[in-house]
């Protein structure tokens, strides 16, 4: 009786460790694949996150990009509002230079009768004045005309050549001269030394300095002075060529008639 109580107590551990055995490889798999599934999960989840830190960075770079694109769309929209006022602006300058040049047309219409007057009178007054450098001043005349008629010519040319021959005129009333020229003596061309004294007196001395002579604005002549006046012209002339120092002249001169009166 013993003996099987002792072989029972045996055999019961074996078909434990049978029992166990038969339950330890169902759980075992169970265990794998719950290891699995979770192995899975956690890589979807990595993958996931990747994803999210990917989409993350892109929001964060779209916005780093939109702000960029806001700052160039504010800079485009001051630099059209200023282009707007610059255009404001040039149309202003158009309009006002357009009224200008309308008035420059009207005082260029004005301008031209006023310069053909101003040639005019100078021309009528250099024939009717001591006949000093003539055809000089009147080849002046000519030229002004020439440039009146020239369409290429500006107003502003034109008119600054007849100032300054008008200018050139008034210097010679404030002015001494002598210089060497043609004289027709009886229809013989005969080289003198002129000498004018501002506009008070034309006078020529021939080379030999034996003759002297003044023009005479009434009778648009030439009147022969007395041998005493030789000397003084002479010395009027190497005054006028500052060959020697000014000093006090005594020279006949024609008066006016009319004025003395």
């Amino acid at each position: 009786m013993t003996d099987h109580v002792f072989r029972s107590r045996r055999v019961l551990p074996a078909a434990l460790l049978l029992v166990a055995a038969g339950f330890a490889g169902p759980a075992a798999a169970q265990l794998d694949q719950n290891k699995g599934e979770i192995a899975g999960k956690t890589a979807d989840g990595a993958k996931v996150q990747t994803e999210i830190d990917t989409l993350d960075d892109q929001r964060g770079d779209m916005e780093v990009n939109y702000r960029r694109q806001l700052a160039q769309l504010e800079a485009l929209q001051i630099y059209n509002d200023q282009q707007r006022k610059l255009i404001a602006k040039q149309e202003e300058e158009v309009i006002s230079l357009q009224s200008q040049i309308e008035g420059i047309s009207t005082l260029t219409r004005d301008l031209v009768p006023l310069m053909l007057s101003m040639t005019q009178s100078l021309e009528q007054f250099i024939e009717l004045d001591l006949p000093f450098l003539l055809d000089r001043r009147r080849e002046r005349v000519e030229t002004i005309k020439n440039l009146i008629d020239n369409p290429a010519a500006s107003p502003a040319d034109r008119y600054r050549a007849i100032l300054s021959a008008y200018e050139d005129e008034n210097d010679y009333g404030r002015t001494i001269q002598a210089y060497e020229g043609e004289l027709d003596a009886g229809g013989e061309e005969l080289t003198v030394n002129f000498l004018r004294v501002g506009r008070i007196a034309f006078y020529y001395q021939t080379q030999d300095q034996q003759t002297t002579a003044i023009f005479n604005p009434d009778s648009r002549a030439w009147e022969e002075l007395p041998d005493r006046y030789n000397a003084p012209v002479r010395l009027g002339i190497k005054m006028a060529q500052e060959i020697v120092p000014p000093d006090v002249l005594v020279l006949p001169v024609h008066v006016d008639q009319e004025a003395a009166r």
